[in-house]
């Protein structure tokens, strides 16, 4: 007369199991929403492309150097005004097609103490083609 309550037992556990690993892939999906999901970019050697980005202080770095290039465009006097006083502004960075290959972009908010481990803004998977 017991057999029957472990087994029932038994369904909620995995059913609980079940909602704990759902929730946990959920959770590691929408972490990962910034950093995990790149979006793809196709630039030819030589050629720029354009990524604004709005935050209060949003740097971009490229892991590999050799084939991407990531620089600021200069800010208007109102938006260094702004930023200076700690507002979000928009941030314009140019990537640059250096050599055939790929690279990763990724663009971040710099945390208070000037380390670049802040929050992942956006990450750009970059082709770099020939023309």
């Amino acid at each position: 007369m017991n057999q029957p309550q472990p087994r029932h037992f038994l369904v909620s556990f995995r059913q609980l199991i079940f909602i704990i690993a759902v929730i946990t892939s959920l959770a590691a999906c929408r972490a990962g929403a910034g950093s995990g999901s790149a979006r793809p970019m196709k630039v030819a050697v030589g050629a720029i492309k354009e990524v604004t980005i709005t935050g209060k202080s949003v740097v971009g770095t490229s892991d590999n150097q050799e084939v991407v290039d990531v620089t600021t465009k200069p800010l208007s006097s109102a938006d260094s005004s702004a930023r200076s006083q700690g507002k979000a502004v928009a941030t314009t960075f140019l990537i640059k097609g250096v050599t055939v290959g790929a690279a990763r972009v990724v663009f971040a908010e710099q945390a208070a103490d000037s380390s670049p481990d802040g929050r992942v803004r956006q990450t750009y998977a970059v082709q770099v083609v020939s023309q």
